[in-house]
């Protein structure tokens, strides 16, 4: 279904004809004549969050039990979203919900804000089992911050879910494991309640659909742009996916760490240290693609292990994707995601156990004073689960030419304080036919190139652009060595077929002596 609200009902604008009904005294706001329009200028409904006024649609949202308004047996994949507006961030019942479905103990699904555990209001989709592992946390709530967009994308068979929402920064994503499955629903889902008198919504809600399908990431971005309500016929996008090859594998069919680096831990200890380790184990049990996978358990420490791998830092092409397969953890980091918070907090705790086995990716953001890492994206496991499920990370555009790494953490010592990872694999377009030693890109090794590197010589995070041609992140004499190797080197040629002088003789001496004058500069 999707419900624009623009003729002042709650009639559904897609073929499916699931027309909503407006119970008790629920606002039409005239988007021409109101201060706050709706989030296309439009109409909108308006919510007061008094117990009795909703609008109650005819939508059975159940996993589990077939609907004759949809065209499969049953909803265990769904995408539910709109535009929201919060008049308020508190709440008497811990929580708010713009759009629920309530199964008589937990909602699923559902949308709005929660309170829990903290007091503070954040962005919230329900899953039907309970918080805070029963549902996907977003953003804190700002009243009165304008519409946001949110929607949740539940997959049962995956026990999979993802959280949208755009809050005034771009559209962003929280993926999250349903470790028990998708909770149940009744007949009738609401919008400004959870179950028509709990729960109540005070502010507007805008443009709501429904999917029977999980949608992709770049379906749901296609709704997010769509700012004039086009999606009238309720149709999905297809998704069109750019070619890609397998760019990097990082699997554990090397039967140890290849491939990885050690934070912390180490790879086979003793009982009770930290440890990583890569083993084999049943495909039955565990869902393994190959022989080997890594498992946080392994080394006699058990759940009680702690560490942290790392893989060498890459670049992120136009184009990125990444699939794994995960499972295992007891549940989601809840602090601030950025790394040295995770590190610090970890510090406090004097090293005790912290609610945290998770898989992310990590991108650098630097000054020439320090290196900073920020986490772009992020996958848990299920509590008491070792199969494990297909995660994909999608979506990446934003971060093209960034520095980027992945992390496995496990700083949990409580039960099912493990993690199970394999097959980890990064997707892109085809690489680049660079030149070794073209630094600005033009297709040739020229003057441009050594004077680049020379303003950057001595610089660390350096990247290809910067004139660092062997990937070591810093500007140094091998960069020179390999720009001279190629110097006059066109795409056009076989690298192989250049020259490779014994010496810098090829580079300009003012450039040379230049990087020599930087870098005596900087050790002063």
């Amino acid at each position: 279904g999707f419900y624009t609200f623009e003729d002042a009902t709650a009639s559904d604008s897609s073929s499916k004809g699931n027309h909503g009904a407006i119970v008790g005294d629920v606002l039409f706001v005239d988007g021409s004549m109101a201060i706050y329009p709706g989030h296309d200028g439009g109409n909108y409904f308006h919510f007061s969050g008094f117990s009795g006024n909703y609008i109650q649609l005819p939508l059975y949202l159940d996993p589990f039990v077939a609907d004759t308004n949809f065209t499969v047996e049953n909803m265990s994949q769904l995408t539910v979203g709109g535009w929201l507006m919060a008049d308020v961030t508190t709440a008497t019942q811990s929580a708010r919900v713009a759009i629920g479905a309530d199964n008589g103990g937990y909602d699923r699904p559902s949308l709005g804000f929660d309170t829990r555990p903290d007091g503070l209001a954040k962005w919230t989709a329900w899953t039907g089992y309970g918080t805070p592992s029963g549902n996907f946390g977003g953003p804190e709530v700002t009243a009165l911050e304008g519409w946001v967009f949110l929607a949740a994308v539940y997959d049962n068979a995956r026990q999979q879910g993802s959280l949208y929402y755009d809050v005034g920064y771009g559209l962003q994503r929280i993926d999250a494991p349903v470790c028990n499955g998708l909770g149940g629903s009744r007949p009738t889902t609401y919008l400004g309640t959870s179950s028509g008198t709990a729960a109540t919504w005070i502010g507007g809600i805008d443009d709501v659909f429904f999917f029977d399908e999980a949608l992709a990431e770049s379906q749901i971005a296609a709704i997010h742009a769509d700012t004039k309500g086009t999606l009238a016929n309720w149709t999905s996008t297809p998704v069109v996916e750019p070619e890609r090859t397998v760019i990097k594998v990082w699997d554990a069919e090397s039967g140890d760490l290849t491939g990885w680096n050690i934070v912390e831990g180490s790879e086979n200890p003793e009982a009770g240290q930290q440890w990583f380790s890569a083993n084999p184990y049943s495909t039955d049990r565990f869902n393994i693609q190959g022989q080997y996978m890594f498992r946080t358990y392994e080394g006699g420490s058990g759940d009680r292990g702690m560490g942290i791998l790392e893989t060498d830092s890459f670049t992120l092409g136009e184009n990125a994707k990444f699939t794994m397969y995960l499972n295992g953890g007891s549940g989601r980091w809840q602090y601030d995601w950025d790394p040295d918070t995770i590190l610090a907090t970890r510090d406090a705790a004097e090293n005790q156990s912290l609610l945290l086995t998770a898989v992310t990716l990590e991108v650098l953001v630097s000054s020439e004073e320090e290196a900073d890492w920020e986490v772009i994206r992020d996958a848990s496991g299920c509590r008491s689960a070792d199969m494990m499920y297909d995660v994909t990370w999608d979506g990446l555009e934003d971060y093209e030419g960034m520095t980027a790494r992945i992390r496995i953490y496990d700083l949990n010592r409580d039960g099912w304080g493990s993690l199970n990872v394999d097959n980890i694999i990064y997707y892109d377009m085809a690489a680049p036919n660079r030149v070794p030693g073209d630094a600005t890109g033009n297709g040739v090794v020229d003057e441009a190139d050594a004077k680049m590197l020379a303003a950057n010589w001595g610089t660390g995070n350096a990247t290809w652009a910067m004139g660092d041609f062997n990937d070591d992140r810093i500007v140094n004499a091998l960069d020179v060595s390999i720009l001279a190797a190629h110097w006059g080197a066109t795409s056009g040629e076989s690298v192989a077929a250049v020259p490779e002088p014994g010496s810098f003789a090829l580079i300009p001496p003012s450039l040379i002596a230049l990087a020599a004058l930087r870098r005596r500069g900087r050790q002063r």
